[in-house]
């Protein structure tokens, strides 16, 4: 958990201010069924979005099969906000590459909306026909591909969880 803002008094002891929010940059990875893994990554509103903020980094050479988002509370918006996922591989951003950008009225409490970027679907409906190898970052070629979400405008509510399956 993290406050917005804290400091240490003379005993050592931290002490914080502000909303006690989920720490938004970490993702898990779980293997799922042989090579099949999983990367999980939790984000609320509230999140910090883009190449800088909540990000899965996937390993240099992942073959990219699916990914899906959860969504858990409905995400509102006061001024037509809208919330896609992208990639940094390619030596370039693409920040809808994996999920085009969604408005409030797809991000509904409970929806599951699987991915349908260009690197999701490639020339199938599926992508199950041409998975799609990451080669390499934008940001370091030795530490893999970001996967990270990006907003327009602003949000008020909404909480979701991004799985991205890969091999």
């Amino acid at each position: 958990m993290t406050r917005k803002s804290t400091w240490t008094n003379a005993d050592g002891l931290v002490v914080g201010f502000g909303a006690n929010i989920p720490e938004r940059q970490a993702a898990g990875v779980v293997k799922t069924e042989g090579n099949l893994k999983e990367a999980r990554l939790s984000v609320t509103y509230q999140s910090t979005f883009g190449e800088s903020g909540a990000f899965i980094r996937l390993p240099k050479n992942a073959v990219f099969q699916t990914a899906y988002l959860e969504v858990g509370t409905a995400w509102t918006s006061s001024d037509s906000g809208t919330l896609s996922v992208g990639h940094d591989e390619a030596d370039t951003a693409d920040v809808d590459a994996i999920l085009t950008a969604q408005a409030p009225a797809a991000l509904l409490a409970g929806a599951v909306i699987v991915a349908d970027g260009a690197l999701a679907v490639g020339d199938n409906a599926d992508n199950r026909g041409n998975p799609t190898v990451l080669t390499d970052s934008y940001d370091d070629a030795t530490q893999g591909v970001k996967v990270f979400f990006t907003k327009a405008n602003n949000f008020t509510a909404g909480t979701a969880t991004l799985v991205v399956q890969y091999a």
